[in-house]
């Protein structure tokens, strides 16, 4: 018995994981992959884009992009890199389609498992770890957004990761690139650098200077070249497409009536075609 709970506690994160691959493919069966909405669309564009050589760019142009032209060379805007970024390597391995998304949701819902219970059994034991991995695991949102070609499931990865950074103390230039990272998923996830400094600040009294100054470091390195892209598209290293909200209400648009703009009719566009079908 002592060897089969020494073998358990050792292993028991690799239960997990395969415990939760097998889960999401029994789900996957009975709720095929689909996209939940022109968003997750428009990152499958883009991801097959850069796949081919063609950088960030869209076949999909919403009206205040229009300053930037109508091309098929139209650059990407709106969304953040990371989440195309992966599907880019996606499609690079295993051609675009729909499978090659569903590897990476997969890995992303297993990783999401693991790192959760790495952070329960870092906080209070390893029973914690399991019900927190279980929680996890079993949680209909956390299943439904995994079958979905959007940022959720990285976006949630990504969370787990930086507490999981803090939690054992990693060192703050990692805390950093889990923070830069989750922003590049989601620009509003930069709310959570702010909490990691104060974080690092308040659980060592010494060094608080250099651990702030080490994570920054590490959310510049991987966010500025995103910034430099920004800069040499449009002007604004900070650029995003959602600072014109502000402009719908005043002339009365809804965001369902601003309509895209579509390059005509090209292969590229996902009202064409299939966005993952190869040209």
């Amino acid at each position: 018995m002592r060897s089969a709970g020494a073998w358990f506690r050792r292993y028991w994160l690799l239960l997990a994981g395969i415990f939760a691959a097998s889960l999401w493919l029994g789900v996957q069966q009975e709720i095929p992959f689909r996209y939940a909405s022109n968003d997750a669309a428009e990152y499958a564009d883009v991801a097959r884009r850069l796949a081919r050589g063609d950088g960030f760019t869209t076949s999909l142009i919403y009206p205040a992009e229009l300053e930037f032209g109508v091309h098929r060379e139209h650059p990407a805007l709106v969304r953040p890199p990371l989440w195309p970024s992966l599907l880019a390597a996606a499609f690079v391995v295993f051609g675009p389609g729909e499978w090659a998304i569903q590897v990476v949701l997969l890995g992303l819902y297993v990783l999401s498992v693991v790192l959760a219970g790495l952070l329960g059994q870092r906080l209070a034991g390893l029973g914690a770890g399991i019900v927190a991995a279980s929680a996890v695991a079993v949680a209909p949102d956390t299943l439904a957004l995994s079958l979905v070609g959007m940022t959720e499931t990285l976006y949630g990865v990504c969370i787990l990761l930086v507490l999981w950074l803090l939690a054992r103390g990693s060192h703050p230039v990692w805390v950093g690139v889990g923070c830069a990272a989750l922003y590049l998923t989601r620009y509003n996830g930069i709310v959570l650098l702010p909490f990691a400094l104060l974080y690092l600040v308040l659980s060592n009294s010494e060094s608080r200077v250099r651990r702030v100054s080490y994570c920054l470091l590490g959310f510049v390195l991987l966010a500025s070249p995103w910034w430099v892209r920004n800069t040499l598209v449009t002007g604004e290293p900070f650029f995003t497409y959602y600072q014109w909200a502000i402009y719908f209400p005043v002339t009365g648009r809804t965001y369902t009536t601003t309509l895209l703009h579509l390059i005509t009719p090209t292969p590229d566009s996902p009202l064409a075609m299939d966005p993952l079908e190869k040209v």
